[in-house]
């Protein structure tokens, strides 16, 4: 794509001319999900949502003029969906690990209380004595 053409394409989705941007959707949507699926194995639908991510920041982009030279649209396309999918794999690994620490302790001091706990009324003094120390 020349500049040219990148410029003409930021006037149409500017002016608010959608049918520039869904061609573009359209004509690169079948490659760039094959691509996720296939680097990432991610499901359908997931991978169908990053590459709706991915062109709105591709229209972001377009419009605010980050984009200066572009020689390929798949290949922006593709590496903004791979970057995007290697983010949220990153995101979810942190998210399952905070999660799992939370289960540890949460694990720790269930197992804690039902070794300590009165067994009867007699010794529930002992108990109360025992967790003041």
């Amino acid at each position: 794509m020349t500049k040219d053409e990148l410029h003409q394409l930021r006037k149409m989705i500017i002016d608010g001319d959608q049918n520039a941007l869904k061609d573009i959707f359209i004509n690169h949507r079948k490659n760039c999900i094959h691509t996720i699926r296939t680097k990432l194995f991610y499901s359908k639908e997931d991978a169908e949502d990053i590459y709706t991510d991915a062109i709105l920041v591709f229209r972001d982009n377009v419009i605010s003029g980050k984009i200066e030279n572009l020689t390929s649209v798949n290949g922006y396309l593709k590496s903004t969906c791979l970057n995007m999918g290697k983010t949220k794999i990153t995101y979810d690994k942190k998210k399952s690990k905070k999660k799992k620490k939370y289960d540890h302790f949460f694990m720790k001091t269930t197992i804690y209380f039902m070794r300590t706990r009165p067994t009867n009324n007699n010794s529930l003094n002992t108990h109360k004595k025992r967790l003041r120390n």
